[in-house]
């Protein structure tokens, strides 16, 4: 009997011995679990990291900015992806198709470029979630050096690459009467203005100063002085994935100092104070 009663005190004293040894571990995992998130972080919802998300984009020759045309070619928005990839772990896949199949495509995860002012006025359903700008193009009319000072009601016709809207023109346009010639690409466009057959081209400056010394190394073009120059983001877009768009975004705050180094490598250029008077083509493509 006395040794009965030792074995039930001796039990009841390991059990509140385990029942304060519980309490002392689950404060410890609450204060060890409880880390204040930082003001500049966002908090995600994962998807598993089997998944693959799919940017679809132009099938355009837009170099240096982007180029998917062909497998593996090297262009910013590549190079600016597979930084993004390699830092994050995130996986991903460049679709590139026709810009009219665009609105309409499906399995689309994300779309490039892409900015929020392209809808107005157009029946196509507006994206949800955009990204901060990856890079800004410069929207320039391109004429022949010596006549950089050309006024509006000088224009007769302005060559546009197929695909592209020149919106900055739209209202000269309207009050001068003057002509927009469609072409195939920017580098068809650049060449009416060659060889004379347009007063000029609506090619973004960078696009132009790489495909220059491919058309006509001795080509001196200029930037028509009394014309409008459009500014533009080329931003990240999506309906259906928020946390990616929040992923990048994360990525080009706490990356500012690589993407810039790839910005300078491909030369591109943002500011209307970067833009050259006269552009001898030989110049200005050292890639």
């Amino acid at each position: 009997m006395l040794r009965r009663c030792w074995s039930t005190q001796s039990f009841a004293k390991r059990l509140q011995q385990a029942r304060l040894l519980l309490s002392v571990l689950s404060l410890l995992l609450i204060l060890v679990s409880f880390q204040p998130v930082k003001a500049t972080e966002t908090l995600l919802i994962q998807k598993p990291s089997s998944h693959v998300y799919v940017i679809c984009t132009e099938d355009l020759q837009y170099y240096p900015h982007y180029d998917f045309t062909k497998r593996n070619q090297v262009s910013y928005a590549a190079s600016l992806f597979q930084l993004f990839s390699s830092e994050t772990g995130i996986r991903l896949k460049v679709r590139a198709m026709p810009i009219k199949r665009l609105d309409l495509a499906k399995g689309c995860d994300v779309r490039y470029p892409d900015n929020p002012l392209w809808y107005q006025g157009r029946d196509s359903e507006r994206p949800q979630h955009f990204s901060h700008a990856l890079t800004q193009i410069l929207g320039t009319t391109l004429v022949k050096a010596e006549r950089a000072e050309i006024k509006p009601e000088e224009l007769q016709a302005i060559s546009v690459p197929r695909g592209f809207t020149p919106h900055h023109l739209m209202q000269l346009q309207q009050q001068y009467n003057f002509d927009f010639i469609e072409t195939n690409d920017a580098s068809a466009a650049l060449l009416m203005v060659i060889k004379g057959r347009v007063d000029g081209a609506d090619v973004e400056w960078n696009v132009a100063q790489a495909l220059l010394d491919k058309i006509d190394p001795k080509a001196e073009i200029a930037v028509a002085k009394h014309l409008p120059i459009s500014l533009v983001g080329f931003h990240l877009s999506s309906s259906n994935s928020p946390e990616f768009i929040a992923q990048f975004d994360q990525f080009l705050q706490r990356e500012h100092e690589a993407v810039t180094q790839l910005k300078q490598q491909f030369q591109l250029r943002e500011q209307l104070s970067d833009l050259t008077t006269v552009k001898h083509a030989t110049d200005a493509a050292e890639h």
